[in-house]
């Protein structure tokens, strides 16, 4: 799916390609460097001994996850672009099924301003990345336009 009826579907049924890979993926994530990325972390931070761990994902326009929460790490876009939502608690009027699409087009507006402003929006183009810390909440919503897919890299400490 991906489509208009992304906004009515229910995020079982809304797919997109992440997470575990399986074998056959290895050239792809060492090819990856997240050097960069984790050069901006605080030394003293909290971040764990081990080594970061890389996943690779495609999304077509109007897919991604629902509100959820883990541990930290960054996205990466690649191509396209991906909105991502951050709330510290959870999220007002939290629909922990309801696809990213629904939330932004049909629950974000009807939020008082109170509500919205417990509710963090970032657009990440291609070449860009987002932090995510954990134990906040976090959405995202894949928005390349109809008919294109986003591309990413997440780091995930």
């Amino acid at each position: 799916e991906g489509g208009q009826g992304a906004a009515n579907a229910s995020a079982g049924g809304l797919y997109y390609w992440f997470g575990e890979h399986g074998d056959g993926w290895e050239d792809l994530l060492a090819a990856y460097d997240p050097a960069p990325l984790l050069a901006l972390l605080d030394p003293s931070g909290p971040w764990p001994a081990r080594a970061p761990a890389l996943s690779f994902g495609v999304g077509a326009h109007l897919s991604g996850v629902p509100f959820h929460l883990h541990g930290a790490g960054f996205s990466e876009t690649l191509h396209g672009e991906k909105a991502w939502l951050f709330a510290r608690e959870e999220p007002p009027c939290f629909l922990p099924n309801a696809t990213s699409a629904f939330w932004a087009a049909r629950v974000l507006p009807r939020l008082s301003p109170s509500q919205r402003a417990r509710v963090r929006l970032c657009a990440v183009p291609a070449g860009r990345a987002v932090f995510f810390p954990e134990g906040w909440y976090h959405a995202t919503l894949n928005t390349p336009g109809a008919g294109q897919a986003a591309v990413f890299m997440s780091t995930f400490l």
